[in-house]
């Protein structure tokens, strides 16, 4: 663990208390007068909202915070604050459309895309996603503990952010989205991504513009006749529409993961 996620993070002393206790004092045998750094892991949009005018300047900046273990008890422990330094935070390029498939195939996947640098991810009702699955707040709360564990085994300072929408809100909005490089659609019928595409991906990553790729990859099973009709209807400078360079038919989590490697 290169840090710890902490809501309390910044306040002159903590207390450790349930899985936050468990996890440092019982699982990692964290002792007195050991030191244990920090962050309070939030998206950058929250981020950005509790900066007031005098910090405007510092909302690319996440604060790590060094805390010493005072005194442990049974069932809490007591840390006061020693340090704090700043680091960037973290941007990533791509912001990925995933049509909505099975909750456990999106809780295994969620980690990997969140160490690939994965920026956002928006969850796409689609005609072949399973109708009786529904993501929830409670699944959301489930998502973000999963994406702060993997952020505190990976190093990532910013949680990802991730919300959902229908195919139609999609396609609404694709016409009008702001700072958007390039929009593609991942689909088995149209020409492959070419060498100088997956290129200018990889050059453009570490680009201090504030600019986004947006790919869409659909449910298990793809999309339907009727969304690739409504794809023709989209201008081409709207969306490009692509496929990957395999015989193989990727799964939709494999197929996520493929475009996240993109940008590594």
């Amino acid at each position: 663990m290169l840090f710890f996620h902490h809501k309390d993070a910044g306040q002159v002393h903590i207390t450790l208390e349930n899985t936050d206790f468990h996890s440092l004092i019982r699982v990692r045998r964290k002792k007195i007068d050991d030191k244990i750094i920090f962050i309070n892991i939030t998206n950058k949009k929250n981020n950005n909202s509790n900066s007031n005018t005098d910090e405007n300047s510092n909302k690319n900046l996440i604060k790590y915070y060094t805390y010493n273990i005072l005194n442990i008890s049974k069932r809490s422990a007591e840390l006061e604050l020693i340090s704090q330094h700043t680091e960037n935070a973290f941007t990533g390029k791509l912001h990925l459309f995933w049509g909505i498939c099975e909750i456990k195939t999106i809780t295994s996947t969620l980690p990997i895309l969140n160490q690939m640098g994965v920026e956002k991810i928006t969850f796409v009702e689609c005609e072949r996603s399973q109708g009786n699955i529904k993501l929830t707040e409670k699944i959301f709360e489930k998502f973000n503990t999963i994406l702060r564990s993997s952020c505190e085994q990976c190093g990532r300072n910013t949680l990802m952010e991730i919300d959902s929408i229908n195919f139609q809100t999609y396609l609404k909005n694709i016409k009008i989205s702001p700072n958007v490089e390039k929009n593609y659609i991942c689909d088995f019928q149209e020409n492959i991504f070419s060498d100088n595409e997956i290129i200018k991906f990889k050059s453009n990553k570490n680009s201090t513009i504030d600019n986004y790729y947006l790919f869409f990859i659909g449910p298990e099973g793809g999309f339907s006749n009727n969304e690739r009709l409504e794809f023709q209807k989209i201008s081409e400078k709207n969306i490009t529409i692509r496929k990957f360079n395999t015989p193989l038919v990727l799964k939709s989590e494999s197929a996520c993961i493929t475009v996240a490697s993109f940008f590594l």
